[in-house]
């Protein structure tokens, strides 16, 4: 005799086996790579990176793509390129697409993090571009027409990935993707894909910069301040310059410290120019860690002294010459005095890669602040540079 069977039994049962069955599918650490994309949208950057952490730890490429992101700009780490090579490689050995084209562009071409490799980098790009990477597309058909490289088969090549890559980028834009809405406008800046169309180029940097976008806030203040493809307005210009840099965006950081500091086109204003710098300087920015001392030595007591305010509060980045500076002047941050003290390695380290009496002040220094331990370390590796030690004062900077 046949049993009837409960309906809502068989639908708990249905649940539980879909349940399981959607736990099985989804990649691991998927849940951490998903709390840390909330977190990084927000630019909670330290929150992001320990969940990025987390999901890289399980062999997540897209959290090892973004930790590496997160190396090569500062967001909050000091950047590394060695590390950001690191996390790009393990994501492109997973078939990442981006990482793909971050580490051709951002290492490979550059030699950062790594040896420079051209035809390693190139290989990188057709590999993205392959996988349907749309910004890899963009770069090889530049490279397709660089040069000697042009021919009318070699347009044709260009313009076909460029024709791609702009029907993604619409695609992507039309759902909400700011990013995707700074490609569309530059298409159509280029003709890459695209009729050559101005209009449409500030319509579409427009829409990502009102939509938050930090890049193409930046972008909207330079049509703004160059007056190229609109009217020049200067206000509206530094306007959004300063909504771009409390966005985040380093490029309109520096670029509002220089306007101030020079006066250009704006009222001179030293404090302007270091409470810019400053920002700047938070991200690890070599630059904008120079210009800062530069202030600090003004003859300007009052300039000077909110340089020095600054600076003091600050983690400073790994450059021998600005950690000198600091030491010297009293004005490691209390969060930076062990930090940039604790590792014996690493003075001598930077007493291997320059030149000239900042080798000396390297060795020293780190002898006064690790005691004789450290002098024997550092004397012991001396032969491998003595002839650092007699190099030109011009060797120096600042």
């Amino acid at each position: 005799m046949l049993k009837k069977h409960n309906p809502i039994c068989a639908m708990i049962v249905c649940l539980a086996l879909t349940l399981v069955f959607a736990s099985c599918g989804k990649k691991k650490g998927q849940e951490d790579f998903e709390k840390g994309m909330k977190a990084f949208a927000v630019k909670d950057y330290k929150t992001a990176m320990t969940q990025f952490e987390s999901a890289a730890g399980q062999g997540h490429d897209e959290a090892q793509y973004y930790l590496g992101l997160c190396c090569a700009k500062g967001f909050g780490v000091k950047k590394d390129m060695d590390k950001a090579f690191k996390w790009y490689s393990q994501a492109a050995e997973q078939g990442n697409a981006k990482a793909m084209l971050d580490l051709a562009v951002s290492c490979y071409m550059e030699g950062k993090g790594v040896k420079k490799d051209e035809k390693k980098a190139y290989d990188l790009i057709e590999k993205a571009a392959d996988k349907g990477e749309p910004d890899a597309m963009w770069v090889l058909g530049e490279q397709y027409i660089a040069g000697d490289n042009f021919s009318n088969q070699s347009m044709k090549k260009a313009e076909k990935l460029w024709k791609k890559a702009f029907d993604i980028y619409r695609k992507r834009a039309q759902k909400g993707d700011t990013s995707a809405m700074c490609r569309v406008g530059r298409c159509y800046l280029r003709g890459r894909g695209v009729t050559k169309d101005t209009n449409e180029y500030v319509k579409w940097i427009r829409k990502a910069a009102d939509s938050g976008d930090g890049a193409a806030m930046f972008e909207l203040g330079d049509i703004y301040f160059w007056g190229k493809y609109l009217y020049r307005d200067i206000d509206e210009a530094v306007e959004w310059y300063a909504k771009a840099a409390e966005n985040g965006e380093l490029s309109a950081m520096l670029k509002l410290g220089l306007l101030y500091r020079i006066g250009d086109r704006v009222e001179k204003d030293p404090r302007e120019a270091i409470r810019w710098y400053a920002l700047a300087a938070e991200t690890g920015d070599e630059t904008a860690w120079w210009q800062l001392i530069e202030f600090a030595c003004d003859d300007d007591p009052s300039i000077k002294e909110a340089a020095r305010r600054a600076m003091k509060t600050i983690d400073p980045p790994n450059d021998p010459y600005i950690l000198q500076f600091m030491r010297d002047e009293d004005l490691l941050p209390a969060s930076a005095s062990s930090a940039a003290k604790a590792d014996d390695d690493r003075a001598v380290d930077a007493a291997k890669a320059y030149d000239g009496p900042v080798a000396d002040m390297a060795v020293d220094a780190a002898a006064e602040d690790k005691g004789p331990s450290y002098y024997e370390n550092a004397k012991a590796s001396e032969p491998a540079y003595e002839k650092a030690y007699d190099g030109p004062e011009e060797n120096v900077k600042g």
